[in-house]
């Protein structure tokens, strides 16, 4: 064997050990991002306002015959409430079981977290009832009711400390967009998106409430304009339409609104009035902050704040 021939198998042979050494090694995968404080806290209220909706849903629909139907339209918004501050405590006390474990919470470990914040106070709140005011309800009921509230609770771990970002589908960032019209178009997309969906839980009860009851067919009209608007409202500004296409649309959408509203006020209903001036302020502004003008204005303050105040 010649010397060219040995030295070119001895190469051969450690360039390929190395390879194999390279190839065997197992990487490392790399861990997903911590989830964040905002994330966690918006997954909570976002859990929290879903199973709000949903409980008071299932109750409308559990209960039909009842004359106070209405009630559940009326209170939805104190109902929601309490929801939302259930859903910030649960966001709140997984993030911080997050921090203190150094990563992300397996979805077990989160549905049982969030279990035991709302089934143990439920249950707590129990024996301090029975203790002071002599409450006689059986041991199987007060079990049953405890085991609803651990299984609602344990609901919000699913979305909770999970990779679900509701707050990049409310406020809606693009990159192309310029700069200085990024808080714009994200603070008037946040409440618009916010506002429609609320409006569109409500549209939704009151129109089961009108179907149970025996209203007036205007009232059914109403019921149902109302429900439609809200619901063709929730597809435009989650749509990623272009100003062309959103303008008109709109525009159309909210026509039937602006007159409904002159009805209001002459039949002297000003609490309505208010909120639909309102609604149509919002969407106001968030036709305003997408507008291909503004973002020229943006850009143009942007460059002469630059030229006195920096340069």
């Amino acid at each position: 064997m010649s010397v060219a021939t040995a030295t070119a198998q001895g190469e051969s042979y450690v360039y390929g050990g190395v390879l194999f050494q390279r190839v065997s090694e197992s990487k490392p995968l790399a861990k997903p991002p911590r989830v964040g404080f905002a994330t966690s806290l918006w997954q909570g209220l976002t859990t929290g306002a879903v199973l709000t909706f949903a409980f008071a849903l299932f109750l409308l629909l559990y209960d039909g015959g009842t004359p106070y139907n209405y009630l559940f339209v009326a209170f939805f918004p104190f109902t929601l409430g309490c929801g939302l501050v259930t859903g910030f405590v649960e966001g709140l006390v997984i993030w911080i079981c997050a921090r203190i474990a150094g990563h992300n919470l397996r979805w077990f470990t989160r549905l049982l977290i969030a279990a035991l914040v709302l089934g143990v106070p439920y249950a707590a709140i129990l024996c301090i009832s029975y203790s002071a005011y002599g409450n006689r309800a059986d041991v199987e009921t007060n079990l049953i009711l405890t085991l609803i509230a651990t299984t609602i609770g344990a609901t919000f771990g699913f979305l909770t400390g999970s990779r679900f970002s509701p707050w990049c589908n409310l406020v809606r960032r693009e990159e192309s967009l310029p700069a200085g019209s990024w808080f714009a178009t994200g603070l008037t997309g946040l409440v618009l998106r916010v506002t429609v969906i609320f409006f569109l839980m409500e549209a939704i009860l009151a129109f089961i409430v009108i179907l149970q009851q025996d209203f007036r067919q205007d009232a059914l009209v109403l019921g149902a304009t109302l429900l439609l608007h809200f619901i063709l409202a929730s597809a435009i500004v989650f749509a990623r339409l272009k100003f062309g296409l959103l303008f008109p649309f709109a525009v159309i959408l909210n026509i039937p609104v602006g007159l409904f509203l002159n009805y209001l006020f002459k039949e002297g209903w000003d609490f309505f009035v208010y909120v639909g001036v309102g609604y149509l302020g919002v969407w106001t502004a968030f036709l305003i902050a997408h507008c291909p003008v503004t973002y020229r204005l943006f850009d143009f303050l942007k460059e002469e704040v630059h030229y006195y105040l920096i340069d």
